[in-house]
């Protein structure tokens, strides 16, 4: 059975997963070349948070750049504010170490109309 995150890993450098269970899961130091970004809710009767928080613990110890969030007052849905804080995320990856662009420093004489 291939799996695409190891087979092509070139193809993926950001995961979100939303209320999921990680299969298969990650092999002993094995680092996954993508950010992760695990999302659950504390209250998800269908796939427990505490799949979340071992697949973070697993990636994490393997070397893998996770991050996990579990929303307090959430089943295993995905409404708007889950969809938020896993765009937040994935733009706190995305634009991770980069610094504003340094200004110019302006020519007094020139003006703009």
């Amino acid at each position: 059975r291939r799996v695409l995150f190891r087979s092509r890993p070139d193809l993926l450098s950001i995961a979100v997963s939303y209320s999921g269970r990680m299969i298969p899961q990650a092999r002993a130091g094995e680092a996954l070349q993508p950010t992760v970004h695990l999302l659950h809710g504390a209250l998800d009767t269908v796939v427990p948070a505490i799949h979340s928080e071992r697949a973070s613990q697993r990636l994490s110890a393997n070397g893998t750049r996770v991050t996990l969030d579990v929303l307090e007052d959430h089943g295993h849905s995905i409404g708007q504010d889950m969809v938020i804080l896993g765009t937040t995320r994935v733009l706190q990856t995305l634009f991770r170490n980069r610094r504003p662009p340094t200004r110019q420093r302006s020519d007094s004489s020139v003006t703009l109309h």
